[in-house]
């Protein structure tokens, strides 16, 4: 059966080398600067059909990341990070398919997205309240690629249309679901605050784009 793994470079990797340095002495001036590499922090192993699909973190001790296929095709599982240890959460079980993105702005605000890979089965917004994963929003048609949470109760959500007919570009202000019309796709985002978001995306010829939000 198929494993799946995640290497983290932060925390994990900065505690594997500072034991490292305690036990071999110090790190040549040469070697200083080099990156630190990558180390397995998690191996899962659910069945026959899991896969690793996405992870996102918002500091040392706040990483989330999703599983599809967790015992049967398309069943979700979620596993978070709290800087110790890693710990199953359960995921809403109306939704399955495959997440496509996680975004976190702290341990009690997380949103992810994800889609059943088919634009008419639509596809499905969970947001984590600090206590349980719940659906925030449905799309009845189209699929997802990303999602940027900005702060609590707000988020965007974005579609490259790559794969199938997108959801197009969404925006949540805590109250209500907008969506925006936009001459191109958006794929991939990122927030430093409300009213600061990057995002970017391409068009028919494949220009990438900067979209200020």
């Amino acid at each position: 059966m198929p494993s799946s793994r995640i290497a983290r470079r932060s925390a994990a990797a900065a505690l594997g080398l500072a034991l490292g340095w305690a036990a071999l002495g110090p790190v040549p001036a040469a070697r200083a600067a080099e990156p630190p590499p990558w180390q397995v922090v998690q191996v899962a192993d659910f069945g026959e059909y899991d896969s690793m699909s996405s992870v996102g973190a918002s500091g040392a001790r706040n990483a989330w990341t999703f599983v599809s296929g967790a015992g049967a095709p398309g069943r979700l599982h979620a596993q978070h990070w709290d800087g110790r240890a890693w710990r199953a959460v359960p995921a809403p079980a109306e939704v399955s398919g495959v997440v496509r993105g996680v975004s976190a702005t702290s341990a009690a605000n997380a949103w992810a997205v994800g889609d059943a890979d088919n634009a008419s089965l639509g596809s499905f917004a969970l947001r984590w309240n600090g206590r349980k994963w719940v659906v925030a929003h449905t799309f009845p048609t189209g699929v997802v690629s990303d999602v940027t949470a900005v702060r609590p109760g707000q988020a965007w959500v974005f579609s490259d249309g790559r794969r199938d007919a997108g959801v197009g570009t969404w925006h949540f202000d805590g109250r209500n679901w907008r969506e925006l019309p936009l001459p191109f796709n958006l794929e991939r985002g990122s927030a430093l605050s409300s009213d600061d978001v990057w995002a970017i995306g391409n068009t028919a010829e494949d220009v990438f784009k900067r979209a200020e939000m």
